[in-house]
């Protein structure tokens, strides 16, 4: 009959997709200055599309904007844990190693799975 179900999930695979193909060149790629910062980006774009968030986000207008979404409680406090750990980095200089960096993607990954 309807396929709205199969169109949304459709969508909702090309984002996930897309997101974990970033991530996976990301970690390709040779730690660098810049590679928390485009690890941020591709989590906050990945937000902005799966939950319809129309603004960029500081970490307190995500957790606002999270906390009012119908989202699993626990899917919510893994999305503020991972946020918070990426912010810290950025903020205290973006320098991180490769096995701290390897731990976000990998944590990152998992988020998008979910």
């Amino acid at each position: 009959m309807w396929s709205f179900k199969k169109r949304k999930d459709k969508i909702k695979t090309k984002l996930q997709e897309g997101a974990l193909r970033e991530l996976s060149k990301l970690k390709r790629e040779k730690l660098s200055s810049t590679s928390i910062e485009e690890l941020n980006k591709i989590f906050h774009v990945y937000l902005k599309e799966k939950y319809k968030i129309k603004q960029s986000l500081t970490y307190e207008e995500l957790a606002k904007k999270i906390k009012s979404k119908k989202i699993n409680h626990q899917i919510k406090l893994d999305i503020f844990a991972l946020a918070s750990k990426i912010q810290t980095i950025e903020y205290n200089s973006g320098e991180v190693n490769k096995k701290i960096f390897n731990n976000l993607i990998k944590e990152t990954k998992a988020l998008i799975r979910n």
